[in-house]
């Protein structure tokens, strides 16, 4: 089952005007001209709504799927150190800054810690702490 990524007003808000910037500009390019405005504008737009519209979260066999737009991760269950509820605005696959975070054993704070915004973020992390092993560190 997919958990989408919960998305707070000034994200959307900020996704959505850098399409309809970039849109206002091709339309106020000459027309001879505008075909240089579409090969900027179709990429952005479509690599901007992937965020939009394919960040979600899927809990396979063997580690959690994270998608954000066109990237995914996979952080495996027995590779997780601990798991905590948080609110901050650091960069991640979360497009919320009400988040769950994620540290993975071996890694370091920069690579190893994810945070993620599931839009049910009680019943994620429960059923996130159900698939993890025993020994993680609940925060």
């Amino acid at each position: 089952m997919k958990h989408y990524s919960k998305v707070d007003a000034w994200v959307g808000i900020l996704i959505i005007g850098v399409i309809g910037i970039t849109l206002f500009t091709v339309l106020i390019i000459p027309p001879e001209e505008q075909w240089i405005g579409l090969i900027v504008f179709i990429p952005t737009s479509v690599f901007m709504l992937s965020f939009l519209l394919n960040t979600y979260y899927v809990f396979e066999d063997e580690y959690l799927l994270c998608m954000l737009g066109f990237f995914p991760q996979k952080i495996r269950y027995d590779n997780i150190k601990s798991i905590k509820k948080v609110r901050n605005m650091l960069s991640s696959a979360a497009l919320s800054s009400d988040r769950i975070e994620i540290k993975e054993k071996n890694k370091n704070y920069f690579v190893g810690t994810t945070y993620i915004s599931p839009k049910d973020k009680d019943d994620f992390f429960e059923e996130l702490r159900t698939r993890c092993p025993k020994t993680i560190e609940v925060l």
